[in-house]
């Protein structure tokens, strides 16, 4: 009776160890997952930071030749333009 009762014991206690584990590893996995989701996220961010600012500049350069230049004619260029001359 008494070593019947040390196997359950010693299967309970290794159950036990083993689900400690799995609980361990599933967290371990999920804040990798949200490391690289948010690393993405702060890439996202600089990239829509950087358009904006290059959206920005854009305007102020033609403000600046509008005023260099007040006979030209000065117009804003399209997204994609620079992709559309560089894949020819």
């Amino acid at each position: 009776m008494q070593a019947s009762l040390s196997e359950i014991q010693v299967k309970m206690r290794q159950a036990a160890a083993e689900a400690a584990r799995l609980r361990v590893a599933e967290k371990d996995q999920t804040i990798e997952s949200m490391a690289r989701t948010i690393e993405e996220l702060k890439r996202k961010a600089e990239q829509g930071s950087q358009q904006s600012q290059g959206e920005v500049l854009e305007v102020e350069l033609e403000e600046l030749l509008r005023g260099r230049f007040p006979t030209d004619l000065i117009e804003p260029v399209g997204k994609g333009w620079v992709q559309t001359l560089s894949s020819r």
